[in-house]
């Protein structure tokens, strides 16, 4: 399967992190997606609407599928533990 998309994602308030999301799909001999979304710093929430475009419309009386999305970012701050060596070339 050859998959084609495309996704921006819109500020909508810089301090706060809030974004907006949206982006168009197409799956070649099969479907045609759509998404949108909002990012609230590191939540994620999406919503995307997949049509069936191929003779598979058929099956499902062209009705699509609804797809929710939850992503959520964790960042681990640690400090590394390091051992500092001097290397020298000559030893």
């Amino acid at each position: 399967e050859t998959t084609i998309q495309v996704r921006s994602e819109i500020p909508v308030n810089e301090e706060k992190e809030i974004s907006v999301l949206a982006g168009a799909g197409y799956r070649f001999s099969d479907a045609a997606q759509l998404l949108f979304g909002v990012k609230v710093k590191e939540l994620q929430v999406s919503l995307a609407y997949d049509m069936t475009t191929s003779a598979l419309a058929q099956a499902n009386n062209r009705a699509g599928a609804l797809e929710l999305g939850v992503m959520w970012i964790v960042k681990i701050d640690k400090e590394p533990d390091v051992t500092r060596r001097i290397f020298c070339p000559r030893y």
